[in-house]
């Protein structure tokens, strides 16, 4: 295996069935974090960079060599609509068997913060397969979803428009400094 001298600092290196995953800092950039993923010959199958969390770059380097091992991993996902009729996927677990999955899916309200399940309209249950497509793209497919049932959709709203609010006061003080009162009106839409 040979150095990259990209790499910083290295946390950890692991070989995993004739691949090896590398996690380290990434030089020059505080608080990001790479797992390098290489296959048994030393070419590249994942090049993870993650802000914030090495132990994250660490997992999803993982699963990108249990993948490179064409093995499925599975996943359970918070979605603010129904899953696939929108980009509008909160965030997610992945793991290792469908077993583990298939319990965070029936116990979603236990494993994830409040904070993320205010905005969990569905739960998902997928598989992430090992397969891509002619373009490289990861095969998914939903295993089973459901309707979170203590999501509030007006709560949801009320603070969505809150929000659009400050957010248009602000763009319109800016506009204010910037321009005058004429600026400030335009902005408010008066």
């Amino acid at each position: 295996m040979s150095f990259n001298a990209k790499f910083d600092t290295v946390l950890a290196a692991v070989r995993l069935e004739g691949y090896s995953i590398i996690v380290a800092t990434i030089c020059g950039l505080p608080g990001r974090y790479r797992a390098l993923v290489t296959g048994p010959d030393d070419e590249v199958v994942a090049d993870i960079q993650w802000p914030s969390s090495p132990f994250v770059a660490a997992r999803e380097g993982r699963f990108a060599a249990l993948h490179a091992l064409g093995h499925d991993t599975y996943h359970v996902n918070l979605w603010g609509s129904k899953p696939g009729t929108n980009d509008d996927c909160d965030t997610g677990e992945t793991f290792e068997t469908e077993a583990e999955a298939r319990r965070c899916y029936e116990q979603a309200e236990k494993r994830f913060s409040p904070s993320a399940l205010r905005y969990a309209a569905w739960f998902e249950l997928g598989v992430d397969y090992a397969e891509r497509d002619a373009h490289g793209h990861q095969l998914v497919d939903t295993i089973a979803e459901r309707r979170n049932p203590s999501y509030d959709r007006a709560a949801v709203e009320r603070e969505n428009a809150a929000y659009d609010a400050m957010c248009r006061n602000e763009r319109a003080m800016q506009a204010g400094m910037a321009f005058g009162c004429q600026g400030f009106n335009d902005e408010m839409g008066w």
